[in-house]
C-alpha cells in the first residue's frame, strides 16, 4: 500500500499493508459517493514487528461508515545497533572503493 520511512532503524523503511480484505458491496452507481479516509503517521521508529499495526484506512458512503480496516507492517524491521551500524558504515567504503 504504502512505504513507510523508519526511525533508528536496520532499514530505512517498511511497507505498509492492509490487514484484512476491505471489499464491501453497494449499489451500482455509488461508488461515486466514497470517501476513503487514512490514518497514518510518515515515520515510525524502530523496533516494527511484522503485523504490528500502523495505522487504519476508512471508506465511508455518505458520512456513513461501511469498513475500517487496519495498516500493518509487512515486514520486521529491528533497531539499529553498533554491530549493525559498523556493518553499514564498512559496505558503504567498499562501494566507494568500487566507483
Amino acid at each position: 500500500m504504502k512505504s513507510i520511512s523508519v526511525n533508528k532503524g536496520v532499514r530505512a523503511n517498511v511497507d505498509a499493508i492492509l490487514s484484512d480484505n476491505a471489499g464491501t458491496l453497494i449499489e451500482k452507481g455509488k461508488d461515486k459517493n466514497m470517501e476513503q479516509n487514512l490514518t497514518l503517521d510518515d515515520t515510525v521508529t524502530a523496533p516494527i514487528s511484522a503485523g504490528q499495526k500502523l495505522g487504519e484506512v476508512s471508506f465511508s458512503l455518505n458520512g456513513q461508515i461501511l469498513s475500517t480496516v487496519d495498516i500493518v507492517a509487512k515486514n520486521d524491521v529491528e533497531k539499529i545497533n553498533l554491530f549493525s551500524m559498523s556493518k553499514k558504515v564498512i559496505y558503504s567504503w567498499i562501494d566507494l572503493l568500487r566507483s
